[in-house]
């Protein structure tokens, strides 16, 4: 999604009541945010956002995200990057995910803004001022209905956008190594907002 006609900061959304700053975390069900606000799509964190808006930053009545269970966004993330994975052979995905968090999850990504992210690390999206945190999936509709409160923008149920990518659960992508190789490299978000494993 490009930038709205008025030049609006990603995620920014504006109503008659008061302004919001959705914050899309990759995998987190974003696109289906900006489609109901029709906002300009963004992954930036926080600090990055409020460095560019300067004082439109000041003028947002809310900051909002949506988090995933870190071992379900890591199966997202991978299968999303490997071109949406191979439907015909699960077993090929799963081992090929095993590898790929054994090696440490290599996954900087460069942003159309020229931002160097790991888009694995939640919690650096979230950092930089306060924040109104959902849990995905069904966060996404808690989200839409907080932005449209205080925006006073129309309140829509969320669009379902997703495709069918990998397996109904991510729990059968781990096996007790991979299980430990997230929990350790996710310990803040684990702590933040207490996911376990297999919820």
């Amino acid at each position: 999604m490009g930038m709205r006609k008025h030049g609006q900061h990603p995620g920014h959304i504006v109503g008659p009541d008061g302004s919001v700053l959705y914050v899309h975390i990759p995998r987190t069900g974003g696109q289906s945010v900006c489609m109901v606000f029709k906002c300009a799509d963004g992954h930036l964190p926080i600090a990055v956002s409020k460095a560019m808006m300067k004082d439109r930053y000041d003028k947002c009545v809310k900051t909002i995200a949506v988090s995933r269970n870190p071992w379900d966004h890591a199966v997202s993330f991978y299968v999303h990057s490997r071109g949406n994975g191979n439907a015909d052979d699960h077993q090929g995905d799963i081992d090929g995910f095993r590898k790929w968090v054994a090696q440490g999850c290599p996954k900087r990504t460069i942003t159309q803004y020229g931002i160097i992210t790991d888009c694995l690390d939640q919690v650096a999206y979230m950092t930089g001022g306060p924040c109104k945190v959902f849990k995905f999936p069904e966060g996404i509709q808690g989200a839409i209905d907080e932005i449209a409160a205080a925006t006073g923008l129309p309140r829509k149920d969320a669009p379902r956008i997703g495709h069918k990518t990998r397996l109904d659960s991510y729990v059968p992508y781990y096996d007790d190594d991979s299980i430990k190789v997230i929990a350790d490299m996710r310990q803040r978000e684990i702590a933040m907002l207490h996911w376990k494993f297999g919820e």
